[in-house]
C-alpha cells in the first residue's frame, strides 16, 4: 500500500513540475498589465544603433559579462534570453524603449538607468525593482551614462549642468557647462574624463575637479564619437575620413581618408591599434594602422553576385545581379577574428593574415554584429521582408572555427500593428502590421496559427476584416509598388493564410500627408454580398463581393473594365482615415483629415449629411449595435456621439461642445514641477460592446476607457500598452483585443456586465 501511495505521489509531483514548466515557458503571460490575459508578440527592437549622435554609440542588445545571457531592449521592456538555447528567461516591463530614448546599461548588465522626465530611475533587471531615483533639478533630463566601473552615473538636462551620481546615492556633484542644453555625455574607460556634446560641439572635462580641459576641433559632420580602448584618444567618422583626437589638447592627431555610403561602418580592434572601415557598396574591408595611418591590409570577400527576390517595375522576380556589400563587422574580444557580414553570409577573417577562417551562410542580410565576452557567440540582427526582426545567435567554435554555425534564431519582435480583427467564431484573431506579414492567432492560448503568405510585395496594412462566413480575410493595403499611396484590397484564405487575389480601384492619395498605416478602412455588410472601402484618395468605394472571381484573368489584368466595384462616393476634401458600416449595411460613415464625418446612403449612393464639430483629424468612427448612434474620435482627444440617421449631434463624452478643444488634463505624478497641465491624447480607436451598453475608446497614450452609455461615465480603464491603433471585441463581448504601435496585441478579460 505504501509503495502504491509513494508511486502516486511521485507521479503527481512529476505532473505538477511539468505543468509548472509549461506555464514558466509561456512568455505570452509574463508581466502582463492588470486585466490582460495574453500578449501576442514581443515588441519592437529599440534600434538604438540607428540613432546617430555626436558622441557615443548605442546598442539594442548586450551580452552579460559571463556570456550566458543576451539582454534585449524593446518597445515593451527588456527581454533576457539564454544564449545557448535562445529561450526566453525573463521580461522586465518597468520601461519601454524606442530608438530615440537615452538609456544606460550597467557594465555588469544587472541594472539600467532610464530617464523619466526630470528624474532618473535606476532599476534591477532581474526583479524589475526600483533601486533608487536621482533628481537634481526641475528641468527634464536628456542623457544618461554609466562609468566604466559601474559606480557612477552621469546625467544632463536642460539646465546645461552635468550631474554625477554615486550609484549608491551617497554623493552628488555637478559640472557647470556654458550651454543651456547638454545633449549627451560619455565616460572615458579610465573614469577620469567625461565628454559632453551640444549639437556638434564636444567638450572634455576632468571628473575629479569638474574643470574644463578642452574642446575637440573639427567635429562638424562627425557622428558617434567614441573613446579608444585605453581612453587616450577619441575617434569619429565623417563621410570622407576617420579622425582621432588627443583628449588633452582636443586637436586632430590622425586622419585616415576613406569613402563610405550612408552607413557608418567601422570597428576598432580591442587593442586600439587597428581601425576597420568599409564603404558599404562592395564586399571589401580595409584595415588601418591607428598610429601611422597607413593601410595594413584589405579583406576582399567573394565579389560574385547573389540571387535574391526583388521587385522590378512592379513584378516580383529573382534578380541574379544583386551585389554583396558589407553590412556590418565586429572584432572578437581577443582581436584575432573580424566578423564581416553581407547578404546571405558572415565571413570570419583573420585580420593578421587577411585570410578567411570560416564562412557562415544564411538567407538574410545581417546587421549590428556583437560578440559575447568569451568570443563563443556572435549575435546579429536581420530584417526579412514581411517577417519581422530576428536576432541570430551563432556558435563560434574557438578551438576549431570551421565548426562554427547558426545556433538559434530569436523571433517575434514585430513592427507596428495597424489593425486587428476577430474571426466570427471568436477563436481566432488576425493582426496586420506596417511592413510585415499578417498573422493569425489562436485567441484562447496566444499561439500563432499561421502567417498570411503568397503576396509578393511589401505590406502596408490599413485595415483588416473577415467575411461574415469566416472563410476569407480581407485587407485594405497601401500598394508599395509606387509612391502614390494607392489602396488595394487583398484576399486571403482564413484557415490556411494562402493569398488569393488583389483588387485595384482607389486612386492616388490626396492632401499633404501619405499615411502608410491607420488610413482608411474596409467593412462587409451582414450577408457578405457587399463591402465598402475608404482610403487616402478621399473616396468611398462600394464593391459587389459576389462578382469577385478569383480565377478571372480579365479581373486580374483589366481591372478597370471588369471590376466588381459598383460605386465611388466623393465629397471629402482630404484623406479618409476611417470608415464604418451600420449593422444593417444601409449607411456608411467616413471620417477624414478634413475634420468632418460624412454619412452615405448605400442603396441610393447618395450623401446624407456632413457632421462637423471636430477640431482635428477624425481618426475613428463606429456605429452602435442598434444602429442609432455613431461615435467618433479625433486627434485632439474629443469623443462625440451623433444620431446615425440624421447626423445631429447628441452629446460629447470628451469635449464640452462642438468646435472646441477639450479641456487639458492634470499633470502626471512624474511630470516636472513646471508642467501644470497635459493635452489629451489622440482617440485612435472606438468600438461598442456587442450588447451596446459599453463604448470603449483607445488612446495613443496607451490607455483604454470603458464608457457606460447610459450614465456617460467611465466605468473602468486599462493601461500598460504603447500607443494604441486598433481595438476589437470578440463576438461574445467577453474579450477585448488591442493592437499597438509597440508591435504587440494584448488580450483583455472583460467582466460580464
Amino acid at each position: 500500500m505504501n509503495k502504491i501511495f509513494r508511486s502516486i505521489m511521485i507521479l503527481l509531483l512529476i505532473n505538477i513540475m511539468s505543468l509548472s514548466s509549461v506555464f514558466s515557458e509561456d512568455y505570452t503571460r509574463w508581466e502582463l498589465p492588470e486585466g490582460a490575459k495574453l500578449r501576442l508578440g514581443k515588441g519592437k527592437l529599440a534600434n538604438f544603433e540607428g540613432h546617430l549622435t555626436t558622441i557615443g554609440k548605442g546598442s539594442s542588445y548586450h551580452f552579460t559579462p559571463d556570456s550566458t545571457k543576451l539582454v534585449v531592449f524593446t518597445s515593451i521592456g527588456i527581454w533576457v534570453y539564454d544564449v545557448q538555447t535562445g529561450k526566453e528567461v525573463r521580461l522586465s516591463t518597468a520601461d519601454r524603449f524606442w530608438s530615440h530614448d537615452d538609456v544606460a546599461l550597467s557594465p555588469n548588465s544587472k541594472m539600467y538607468a532610464k530617464i523619466r522626465n526630470h528624474r532618473i530611475e535606476l532599476r534591477e533587471i532581474n526583479t524589475n525593482e526600483l533601486i533608487t531615483t536621482f533628481e537634481g533639478s526641475d528641468e527634464r533630463n536628456i542623457s544618461v551614462a554609466f562609468s566604466a566601473d559601474g559606480k557612477t552615473i552621469a546625467s544632463t538636462d536642460f539646465s546645461g549642468i552635468i550631474r554625477l551620481w554615486d550609484v549608491d546615492g551617497k554623493n552628488h556633484s555637478i559640472i557647470v557647462t556654458p550651454h543651456r542644453i547638454v545633449s549627451r555625455v560619455m565616460f572615458s574607460p579610465d573614469n577620469k574624463t567625461i565628454v559632453s556634446s551640444r549639437k556638434q560641439e564636444v567638450m572634455i572635462w576632468e571628473i575629479e575637479t569638474g574643470k574644463f580641459k578642452t574642446n575637440l576641433e573639427e567635429t562638424d559632420g562627425v557622428d558617434n564619437i567614441i573613446f579608444n580602448f585605453d581612453g587616450s584618444s577619441l575617434f569619429g567618422l565623417t563621410k570622407d575620413e576617420a579622425r582621432f583626437w588627443d583628449i588633452e589638447t582636443g586637436k586632430v592627431k590622425m586622419r585616415i581618408g576613406h569613402k563610405r555610403t550612408y552607413r557608418h561602418l567601422y570597428a576598432l580592434s580591442p587593442n586600439g591599434k587597428t581601425l576597420a572601415t568599409a564603404r558599404g557598396n562592395d564586399n571589401t574591408v580595409q584595415l588601418w594602422d591607428t598610429e601611422t595611418g597607413q593601410l595594413k591590409n584589405t579583406l576582399t570577400g567573394d565579389s560574385k553576385t547573389v540571387k535574391m527576390l526583388a521587385i522590378n517595375n512592379g513584378i516580383p522576380m529573382i534578380l541574379k545581379n544583386m551585389k554583396k556589400p558589407v553590412r556590418n563587422f565586429a572584432y572578437s574580444p581577443d582581436g584575432r577574428t573580424l566578423a564581416v557580414s553581407s547578404r546571405g553570409e558572415i565571413i570570419l577573417w583573420d585580420p593578421d593574415t587577411g585570410k578567411p577562417k570560416a564562412i557562415l551562410t544564411g538567407k538574410e542580410s545581417y546587421y549590428y554584429l556583437v560578440f559575447s565576452p568569451d568570443g563563443r557567440t556572435l549575435a546579429t540582427r536581420s530584417n526579412i521582408s514581411n517577417d519581422g526582426t530576428r536576432i541570430s545567435l551563432w556558435n563560434i567554435d574557438t578551438t576549431d572555427i570551421q565548426n562554427s554555425g547558426l545556433r538559434h534564431i530569436i523571433k517575434d519582435h514585430t513592427d507596428e500593428i495597424s489593425s486587428i480583427t476577430f474571426h466570427p467564431d471568436g477563436n481566432m484573431l488576425a493582426s496586420g502590421y506596417r511592413l510585415e506579414k499578417i498573422r493569425l492567432w489562436n485567441s484562447e492560448n496566444g499561439q500563432l496559427k499561421t502567417t498570411c503568405n503568397g503576396y509578393p510585395f511589401q505590406l502596408f496594412v490599413q485595415s483588416l476584416t473577415f467575411t461574415p462566413n469566416g472563410k476569407t480575410l480581407t485587407c485594405l493595403n497601401i500598394s508599395s509598388q509606387s509612391s502614390a499611396g494607392k489602396a488595394e484590397v487583398l484576399f486571403w484564405d482564413a484557415m490556411t493564410g494562402e493569398y488569393q487575389r488583389k483588387l485595384k480601384g482607389h486612386g492616388k492619395a490626396i492632401g499633404n500627408t501619405r499615411r502608410m498605416s491607420h488610413g482608411g478602412g474596409i467593412e462587409f455588410n451582414p450577408n457578405g454580398e457587399m463591402f465598402v472601402t475608404g482610403s487616402l484618395d478621399g473616396t468611398v468605394r462600394l464593391w459587389n463581393a459576389n462578382a469577385i472571381d478569383v480565377n478571372s484573368p480579365l479581373q486580374w489584368f483589366v481591372p478597370g473594365l471588369f471590376s466588381p466595384q459598383t460605386a465611388k462616393l466623393k465629397g471629402h476634401t482630404d484623406q479618409i482615415l476611417c470608415i464604418a458600416l451600420n449593422p444593417n449595411g444601409s449607411i456608411i460613415a467616413s471620417g477624414s483629415s478634413d475634420q468632418t464625418i460624412r454619412l452615405w446612403d448605400v442603396n441610393k449612393r447618395e450623401h446624407i449629411a456632413t457632421l462637423e464639430g471636430h477640431t482635428e483629424e477624425v481618426l475613428t468612427v463606429t456605429f452602435s449595435p442598434d444602429g442609432k448612434t455613431l461615435a467618433s474620435g479625433c486627434r485632439h482627444g474629443s469623443i462625440h456621439l451623433w444620431d446615425a440617421h440624421t447626423g445631429k449631434h447628441k452629446i460629447s463624452l470628451i469635449g464640452n461642445r462642438l468646435f472646441s478643444t477639450p479641456p487639458s488634463l492634470p499633470p502626471k505624478k512624474d511630470d516636472p514641477p513646471n508642467i501644470t497641465a497635459r493635452g489629451r491624447s489622440d482617440v485612435s480607436s472606438l468600438t461598442f460592446s456587442p450588447d451596446g451598453n459599453i463604448l470603449v475608446n483607445g488612446n495613443r497614450d496607451g490607455t483604454i476607457h470603458f464608457w457606460d452609455i447610459k450614465t456617460r461615465q467611465i466605468k473602468s480603464s486599462f493601461s500598460g500598452q504603447g500607443g494604441l491603433n486598433s481595438l476589437a471585441f470578440s463576438p461574445d463581448g467577453r474579450t477585448l483585443a488591442s493592437g499597438s504601435s509597440d508591435g504587440t496585441v494584448l488580450i483583455w478579460d472583460i467582466p460580464i456586465q
